[in-house]
């Protein structure tokens, strides 16, 4: 039978869950939801008859570069070219959204194979886990957080835009809306940082975290893992920031898995990558 390919739908979400378990990732159906809540045009899944058997996300940020995430195959159909046709789709799904650069992160093993779409290195990116029960360290200052209004995601967006490097005012909104804390701290109204998180189906995540320093990134982190249940922990972090990494070791983080963040085309905008302490997530950016 031949591979095909088409736009996923919310009927598809059972069978993506099981092609996530086979590779032993943290997504829960809620997270291929807001995939389609978010981007419905640039999901796709590819099917072997009627069978749904690889995956792929692709998300436009701003116009200003895309992401790529979910590239996913059953492990039966494997070394048959079909995440290949996944990542063409993708692409192709960028470049009609005038997203001349398009960002991604890969394994080593990924990383060979993305080379020969034109991909190159951009940084070093990294999850990192804390088991459940880990203490927490204490913290000095007066710094304090609170949950974050609906009212304020546009004006954290605009914010957030200036470190990302592109407006994610939608993804932020939709994780202020899922189940993890979400967390603010300012000062004289302004925003000094947030942190965000999403419920995984073996671990919690952190992040996004966007803080001006390492002070207010501090206390968002600390404030968040002592509100959220006790269970392992996971945090995805790039390396263009020591201070993040510095963060993870003070908060009792270790090092599982190391990946390499790419880019496709121009060189993505630059952001302020001393504020961005912990990643939304390697689907995500």
């Amino acid at each position: 039978m031949t591979f095909q390919i088409r736009r996923m739908t919310a009927s598809d979400v059972p069978a993506a869950m099981r092609l996530k378990e086979a590779a032993g990732w943290n997504q829960i159906p809620q997270d291929w939801l807001g995939y389609l809540e978010l981007e419905p045009s640039g999901c796709f899944v590819g099917l072997v008859g009627d069978e749904v058997v690889a995956s792929g996300t692709a998300l436009a940020y701003d116009s200003k570069f895309g992401w790529i995430g979910m590239i996913l195959v059953d492990p039966e159909h494997r070394r048959r070219g079909y995440a290949t046709r996944m990542m063409e789709t993708c692409l192709a799904y960028l470049e009609g959204k005038r997203c001349l650069t398009q960002r991604l992160d890969a394994t080593e093993a990924g990383a060979q194979v993305y080379q020969k779409f034109g991909f190159a290195q951009e940084a070093i990116v990294e999850r990192w886990v804390r088991q459940a029960g880990a203490t927490l360290p204490a913290l000095e200052g007066d710094i304090q957080t609170s949950p974050i209004p609906d009212r304020q995601i546009a004006e954290i967006s605009s914010w957030d835009a200036e470190a990302f490097g592109a407006s994610r005012q939608e993804l932020l909104a939709w994780y202020a809306r899922n189940k993890a804390p979400a967390l603010l701290a300012i000062n004289c109204g302004n925003p000094l940082g947030y942190v965000m998180g999403r419920v995984g189906s073996s671990a919690y995540q952190i992040g996004p975290l966007v803080a001006e320093d390492i002070q207010v990134a501090s206390r968002l982190a600390v404030d968040f893992l002592s509100v959220i249940p006790s269970r392992s922990v996971i945090a995805d972090v790039s390396r263009d920031n020591p201070a993040a990494i510095e963060l993870l070791e003070r908060l009792g983080f270790t090092p599982s898995r190391r990946l390499l963040r790419m880019y496709r085309g121009k060189y993505p905008p630059p952001g302020r990558k001393d504020r961005v302490y912990f990643l939304a997530g390697f689907e995500f950016g």
